[in-house]
């Protein structure tokens, strides 16, 4: 019932591939299948939890990266220096938790945080415009699953995209080795992760924020806002149209136990009216999943600007790394030439009455300390310069990247939402020139 409920929600179709020829996508495809159950008892409480199959299938041997073959725990290829790239398996399958996907999705912004990582799907429906949701809530609800299934494979799809990623070694084993928990935790990422409280008050705290990440953020917030409140009104729109549908389903009841007290001519005539009502109540339910299939794909974009925030907050945490060191090394210029010149300020003054002056030898050796201070400092400087620079043009590229997706995608999102809704209100005018027939037939 699901699948067949899901089969407008064609993932290649959504996924547009922007000529990223070094992706995992050019040599690898990804599924995500079966949504099984399984159960644990944990101190003698029994639970359950849901896990996912994935399929990762190799699609071109000679485009195979090298690390796939060297690092995968497979008894059959370990510890072999040459690779017969033929008799590797075409199709490696491994289960994976949902909060599995959500630690990859974690590790991925925290060691490629210039990049625009997708967003996972809910984890439970939980939006406020879903309140005309006719789908169970309870992440256990096999529609909800389903649905879920083929937006963590549509995640998937979209990181395959990502040249960046495409020989990271937590990536590739997630795809295939159980034990990818202790690769991700051997990878020590969470080292990596920035202060909360910092990333907090940078923005506050910063001199000179950059133009560019700062439209970057206010165009996240924005695009938030206007995306949630679209799902709002679909839901609300939903809501009135599901009961105006269904009150219809009374009129229809009550056509036809009308038929029954009426002569045979008259009663044909409200039996259908009555069959053609009951039809029109109906057919809002298939509707309904296509109302939902247009909230999820728009969710998607909702989420993706945490994705973009999270860019903007890593970009101001390394400019005030920058002006944090470049204040450090002016502060050490000055002490150099305050010292080069005899200035000693009102407590050095007083240390000098008390203890004496600097002597030519410690006058120097100070002024060399300093200088060796200022060289390293200027090194760091230089340093933090260059990564910041790196950051703020690959984290720029990645957000043009992201914004042609984006059009393509919303493009095609509107247009068949737009279509879909056209041929619902055909379906709905045929029912009513049915209904129109049968009350010419009274």
């Amino acid at each position: 019932m699901a699948n067949e409920k899901n089969e407008s929600l064609d993932v290649n179709s959504l996924v547009t591939n922007f000529n990223e020829s070094l992706g995992l996508s050019t040599w690898l495809e990804v599924a995500v299948k079966e949504p099984t159950r399984r159960n644990t008892t944990t101190i003698g409480i029994q639970d359950s939890y849901v896990v996912y199959l994935i399929e990762s299938t190799i699609t071109d041997r000679s485009k195979i990266f090298s690390g796939w073959l060297e690092k995968r725990n497979d008894e059959t290829f370990e510890g072999s220096s040459q690779i017969d790239h033929e008799s590797f398996p075409s199709t490696i399958s491994v289960w994976r938790r949902y909060s599995e996907f959500d630690i990859l999705k974690d590790y991925l912004m925290v060691t490629f945080p210039y990049l625009v990582i997708p967003p996972l799907p809910e984890k439970r429906l939980t939006g406020a415009w879903q309140a005309a949701s006719t789908t169970s809530s309870d992440n256990a609800d096999p529609e909800f699953l389903e649905r879920r299934r083929i937006y963590l494979e549509q995640f998937l799809k979209r990181i395959f995209t990502l040249s960046d990623v495409s020989q990271d070694q937590v990536l590739l084993s997630f795809l295939y080795t159980e034990e990818w928990k202790e690769v991700v935790a051997s990878s020590k990422y969470h080292s990596l992760r920035d202060s909360r409280l910092k990333s907090l008050s940078a923005s506050y705290r910063i001199k000179k924020p950059n133009d560019k990440f700062e439209l970057i953020k206010k165009y996240a917030q924005d695009l938030q806002q206007y995306v949630g409140g679209i799902l709002k009104c679909r839901a609300k729109a939903t809501e009135h149209l599901y009961g105006i549908h269904k009150i219809h389903s009374n009129y229809g009841r009550e056509f036809s136990e009308w038929s029954s007290i009426e002569r045979k001519d008259m009663a044909e005539g409200l039996q259908k009216m009555g069959h053609y009502l009951d039809n029109f109540a109906q057919d809002i339910d298939m509707c309904i999943e296509g109302e939902e299939d247009f909230a999820d794909q728009l969710k998607e974009y909702y989420g993706y600007c945490e994705s973009l925030r999270h860019l903007c907050k890593k970009q101001e945490l390394m400019q005030l790394d920058l002006e944090q060191l470049g204040d450090a090394l002016a502060s050490k210029r000055i002490d150099r030439e305050n010292l080069s010149q005899g200035k000693t300020g009102i407590f050095g003054g007083f240390k000098a009455k008390v203890f004496g002056g600097n002597t030519p030898e410690q006058k120097e050796g100070k002024l060399k300390a300093l200088d060796e201070e200022i060289l390293k400092m200027e090194e760091k400087v230089k340093a933090s310069t260059e990564s910041l620079t790196d950051f703020e043009e690959k984290a720029l590229a990645n957000v043009e990247r992201f914004s042609k997706q984006k059009m393509a995608d919303v493009t095609d999102i509107f247009v068949t939402h737009v279509m879909m809704t056209l041929e619902r209100c055909k379906k709905s005018r045929a029912t009513w020139q049915h209904i129109k027939k049968a009350c010419e037939c009274v």
